[in-house]
């Protein structure tokens, strides 16, 4: 078996492991082509004419070309070398695009199995790890990302055909698809309790295939859908869930470690990253531990807890630094100028993640690890309480009534909300009247939500409003949970959406040639935690208990007792007024303001700086989105 890869030195094939004849690794040519696509994507296509277009723009932009046996490309990846795992066997081709603890004998091993394709995509599923699993056989394609969606897969009908990929921008730019307003608009909210409606990407004609499901196109370029993946029971007790969960986040960081020989994660003193930083330091090559510390009161704590920690782990190399050198909240945002297919979070945090990602580039750290999700995991909702009331019903009245009166609550209020017999549709209506709430408005979650109440900002233009709420009333109407009952509906839902921004996150740092990922939200991690009963993860007294169950014994005692942590807010009062002329050009020039949605002059009332109070309520949605829509247009010219 040969592979041919143009524009490569005879020292660079050396590097390169033995696949498929029918892959073909490759450096990106550098055509001039109207159509830039994303730093890392994969696509996949049938073997029809009508697919010629798309590969024809993409192919010269892939490193990584998988063919049909017709020698059309059925795949095409850009993606470093160590995120591409393709199996060698004849019969089904199998590739997983991301991280992946799968070696091509263990996909090999599977390709020769007699199996459906979306049992074969099952099995792959089960390696550790991040990744999206394609497949082909007898010119049928199979395309299955993460059940919680830290990879995601949409298609399209483009040039007359069914396109695959793991990204929307890249179809929009495909095929030249236009924004969708509404889904726009919904990304202006405080939240999306819709789940439905949060899974549409922000162009119309592209299909989202939900987490947990894999997508088949077959020859004639038709799709179907399919179920693999099945909400573990919460049926373990701590301790069981402390072993299990132990072993998932071990074999989750390996799988890092094995395919990269530098590795970088943060280490903030925290119970979601420091262990996953003792993990990646018990690798042989060890692990380079970032610690950024500030001037703020209370600014070093993380670094002593870190400190006190470190002593624990094998092989780490710990650098603290100091977050004076790195830019401020909302500094650099002006520039930001890297793709995300959707709008989260990421943009707004980018610059920060760069100043990291940098420093790894210099050091020649190719996989830089972090902890983001661990509150969704590790920490309850008041949610809980209605589904514990259903199975235990003096428990769940005595939790609830001990949260309402922390939050000086009355006994008969908490009552009402634990007897809420709403369904989610119900509630999805009232929320979308409810939303009209001042944004700024203080509220606390409670036992009756079946996810975070949306809020409608008050920048929205009047008919703007109007229409979506009527969107969110008709789009309610259909509306199906994750689960009948509302604590692991809203469980699930929550996890799902921090995974959605772990994987901007990712996008970011792979447009950097590095990877940037968070262990804990990989889909092997997060059963080990669902598996356990919801009392056993969380307690109203103690901190994320069930982390601290899991590393007792491998963390220092005295690390273990910690109760506090350190807040961003005074970093985020500074920078929000040192940065706000910034913000405003940005928000001025921002295509939002040409979308007839936003009234520029309450906006401009309510977005003023304070030196004292924290930034306007709902602002980052509306700078993300507005990044958003300034990166990610549907089609990108060259210059």
């Amino acid at each position: 078996m040969t592979i041919t890869a143009p524009e490569m030195t005879e020292s660079d094939h050396t590097d390169i492991p033995t696949i498929h004849q029918t892959i073909t690794v490759r450096s990106v040519d550098q055509q001039d082509n109207s159509i830039i696509l994303p730093q890392a994507f994969a696509i996949a296509v049938p073997d029809t004419a009508e697919a010629d277009n798309v590969i024809s723009i993409a192919a010269p932009q892939a490193t990584m070309i998988a063919r049909h046996a017709s020698g059309r490309p059925w795949l095409m990846v850009r993606m470093p070398q160590a995120y591409v795992t393709a199996s060698t066997a004849p019969g089904t081709r199998i590739v997983a695009v991301g991280t992946c603890s799968a070696s091509v004998e263990d996909l090999n091993r599977i390709a020769r199995r007699d199996a459906s394709l979306s049992e074969t995509a099952a099995e792959v599923m089960r390696f550790d790890g991040s990744f999206t699993v394609y497949a082909l056989r007898d010119a049928t394609i199979l395309a299955c990302g993460p059940a919680m969606q830290t990879h995601r897969v949409f298609h399209a009908r483009i040039f007359g055909t069914t396109i695959v990929s793991d990204r929307a921008d890249t179809l929009a730019a495909l095929g030249r698809l236009p924004l969708d307003t509404a889904a726009v608009t919904r990304s202006l909210l405080g939240s999306q309790p819709n789940f439905d409606d949060a899974q549409q990407p922000m162009w119309k004609g592209i299909t989202p295939v939900y987490g947990g499901h894999c997508l088949t196109v077959d020859a004639s370029a038709s799709t179907s859908t399919h179920a693999w993946w099945r909400r573990p029971s919460p049926r373990l007790s701590r301790a069981e869930g402390a072993a299990l969960l132990r072993e998932r986040l071990q074999t989750a960081v390996a799988a890092r470690s094995q395919q990269h020989r530098d590795l970088a994660c943060d280490l903030s003193g925290g119970l979601d990253s420091t262990p996953v930083c003792y993990y990646a330091s018990t690798a042989p090559q060890g692990v380079t531990a970032l610690t950024f510390y500030s001037d703020d009161p209370g600014g070093r704590e993380d670094l002593r807890w870190a400190e006190i920690a470190a002593q624990a782990m094998p092989r780490v190399r710990h650098e603290a630094l100091w977050l004076g050198d790195a830019p401020s909240f909302y500094e650099g945002i002006g520039e930001m100028d890297i793709p995300v297919d959707e709008p989260t979070q990421v943009p707004l945090t980018a610059p920060r993640i760069l100043y990291a990602l940098d420093r790894d580039r210099d050091q020649g750290v190719t996989m830089h690890l972090h902890g983001a999700g661990g509150d969704h995991l590790f920490r309850g909702v008041p949610a809980w309480d209605h589904s514990i009331a259903r199975r235990h019903p003096i428990l769940g009245w005595n939790r609830a009534r001990a949260e309402a009166a922390a939050m000086k609550q009355s006994s008969l209020t908490a009552l009402r909300r634990l007897i809420d017999r709403r369904s989610y549709s119900r509630w999805l209506k009232d929320m979308a009247y409810e939303s009209v709430r001042p944004s700024a408005e203080t509220f606390s979650l409670r036992a009756s939500d079946w996810y975070t109440p949306p809020r409608i900002p008050a920048w929205i233009a009047q008919e703007a409003r109007e229409e979506l709420i009527v969107s969110m009333v008709a789009s309610a109407e259909h509306a199906k949970p994750l689960s009948p009952e509302r604590g692991e509906h809203f469980d699930l839902a929550s996890i799902i959406d921090a995974s959605r921004v772990t994987r901007g996150m990712s996008q970011v740092g792979l447009h950097q040639g590095i990877g940037y990922e968070s262990p804990l939200m990989d889909d092997h991690v997060v059963e080990a935690v669902l598996s356990v009963a919801y009392t056993d993860r969380d307690s109203p007294i103690e901190w994320k208990p069930l982390m601290k169950a899991a590393m007792r014994g491998i963390l220092p005692d005295e690390y273990l007792l910690r109760t506090t942590k350190v807040g961003g807010s005074p970093q985020a009062v500074r920078g929000y007024a040192q940065n706000f002329s910034t913000v405003k050009n940005l928000l001025d020039e921002s295509s939002l303001m040409d979308l007839g949605i936003i009234d520029r002059h309450v906006l401009e009332e309510s977005i003023r700086p304070s030196e004292t109070s924290m930034p306007p309520t709902l602002i980052s949605q509306l700078i993300n989105t507005a990044l958003f829509l300034r990166n990610a247009p549907s089609v990108t010219t060259a210059s």
